[in-house]
């Protein structure tokens, strides 16, 4: 077993990090689905931010090489974690340096740090019901599996991708950054809060997310009005390594819902994917958001896998 050294992440300075921990490392290496280039790397980006540098801890070897991250809820409420009486944990171990006495090591580290605040609430965590190992020795520390939170998708990128019918009215390009920072935000506020306008927390999410998309050239299509009114994004990732792409967020403003807009931003990313020489295609989304499940299967993905809540009594 190779020699594991944790640290909290330095907020400033381990960016870039974390970035490389969370690329493939060889193609013929395939990555299986808690390590993904796309809504694994976002979150954890975002979480970074939106919380205490305590929260996110780093595991290096004796190289300094990040071989693993354990993400800690907060203990107090942010703009995007409303129940911190929960206590919640994820763990990443790379798939090359994988074992069950490290995985072992990392729950019991994230129990010891939840259980400084507390030890008679509940202990959270998640695994994809394709990951047995996971499955089974989080069995062992007494977590139940409880309910599905999230089906994970995928699509060949070699079967036909249908061409982009763009809605009259609406032209789709990629997000042009700055200058157009405040209705991106207000595109965030209305299809993921449900409330109208740009807000501090809005603003500032997403000028983070131009800062990781320019590290990572993942890019941002954006469906607009003539005016340049951003109405729905799909944002796309890449890992030339693995070859594999996959979309997060994606969302449409609720008053321009139901026109087509998330499909031709869709087959628009399917089709740069492609050319950008990805062979799959990946997207998440929840179990029960039943139109987008709908949506992603018109342009070809299918469910392959669905992720778990796991759940211990403190």
């Amino acid at each position: 077993m190779i020699a594991l050294i944790p640290r909290p992440v330095d907020l400033e300075n381990d960016t870039a990090l974390l970035r490389d921990f969370l690329m493939g490392r060889q193609y013929w290496q395939p990555l299986p689905p808690y390590w993904n280039t796309g809504k694994t790397r976002m979150a954890l980006y975002l979480t970074m931010y939106e919380g205490k540098s305590s929260g996110h801890i780093l595991w290096e070897d004796e190289a300094g090489v990040v071989q693993g991250y354990t993400y800690l809820s907060p203990d107090e409420k942010t703009p995007i974690y409303s129940t911190p009486e929960l206590r919640e944990w994820r763990a990443l171990l790379h798939p090359e340096d994988r074992s069950e006495e490290l995985v072992g090591r990392l729950i019991k580290d994230a129990e010891a740090r939840l259980n400084t605040r507390s030890s008679d609430e509940l202990l959270t965590t998640v695994a994809y019901d394709s990951d047995k190992a996971l499955n089974e020795q989080l069995g062992a520390f007494g977590y139940k599996k409880k309910r599905e939170i999230e089906v994970y998708m995928t699509r060949d990128l070699a079967e036909p991708i249908a061409a982009p019918i763009v809605p009259e009215g609406f032209v789709v390009r990629p997000f042009a950054g700055g200058h157009e920072l405040r209705t991106r935000a207000s595109l965030t506020n209305s299809s993921f809060g449900g409330f109208e306008g740009p807000n501090e927390w809005a603003l500032n999410d997403v000028g983070c997310m131009i800062l990781f998309c320019d590290a990572i050239k993942a890019i941002d299509f954006v469906a607009a009005t003539t005016e340049g009114r951003l109405c729905s994004s799909a944002m796309a990732f890449h890992d030339p390594v693995t070859k594999l792409g996959e979309f997060d967020p994606v969302g449409t403003h609720q008053e321009f819902q139901r026109r087509g807009l998330a499909k031709a931003l869709l087959l628009t990313g399917l089709h740069w994917l492609k050319g950008a020489g990805m062979e799959t295609a990946v997207i998440r989304t929840d179990c029960d958001n039943i139109p987008a499940i709908v949506a992603y299967e018109s342009v070809g993905f299918r469910t392959v896998d669905k992720l778990w809540l796991f759940e211990k009594q403190g």
